[in-house]
């Protein structure tokens, strides 16, 4: 049978095609807020991170499509002052991240956290970077979680929600794609006025 052009979308049949919203629940972020910058502080310190510190997050899977060595090296060559690199996660690029940033006290590691625990997780941080590369990142939902508790956000244009979520110097940046350079960078831009 032949189809009529309203029945397709872009190639695809219209009742093939379901709303699923790339979202998070805000309202639970947001209840959590007041106790989760308290236990922001407290973890903070735990790490032993100092209070007038500055945090670079990066929260999620340590996988080559995240690219978080870039960020290592990223923030080496930026040269932040009083800024740490908070790396939360696990993934199998776990050790090799751990060389790179080997014998740098200014990059710090904690373990997985539950989702329970990321409004403090988000509260730690100062900013929030996802330097995903290649088409696997089609949305990072963790940037909607960082953004739904006040943090900036720097991502590639790589991550699906940059063209969309990402108001450059309103919200945050934005930087091509495994160029650690821009990266660096977008730290730098980032941290200017602190």
């Amino acid at each position: 049978p032949t189809r009529r052009s309203s029945d397709l979308l872009h190639g695809v049949e219209e009742r093939r095609l379901f709303f699923c919203p790339h979202a998070v629940d805000n309202e639970r972020f947001m209840a959590q807020a007041e106790a989760a910058t308290r236990q922001a502080a407290e973890w903070k310190a735990e790490l032993g991170i100092p209070l007038s510190q500055k945090v670079v997050l990066f929260a999620g899977k340590f996988e080559a499509k995240k690219r978080p060595r870039d960020l290592v090296a990223a923030f080496r060559a930026a040269g932040l002052k009083d800024v740490t690199l908070l790396f939360v996660g696990n993934g199998e690029q776990e050790e090799a991240l751990r060389k790179d940033a080997a014998g740098d006290p200014a990059i710090v590691f904690a373990p997985f956290q539950n989702q329970t625990a990321m409004p403090r997780t988000y509260l730690l941080g100062d900013l929030f970077v996802l330097p995903s590369y290649g088409s696997g990142e089609t949305w990072g939902l963790a940037v909607n979680e960082a953004m739904c508790m006040g943090r900036p956000v720097i991502v590639s244009d790589h991550v699906g929600c940059a063209q969309d979520l990402v108001q450059p110097h309103r919200n945050g940046l934005v930087f091509p794609a495994s160029n650690v350079p821009a990266l660096a960078a977008a730290l730098r831009e980032a941290f200017a006025d602190t």
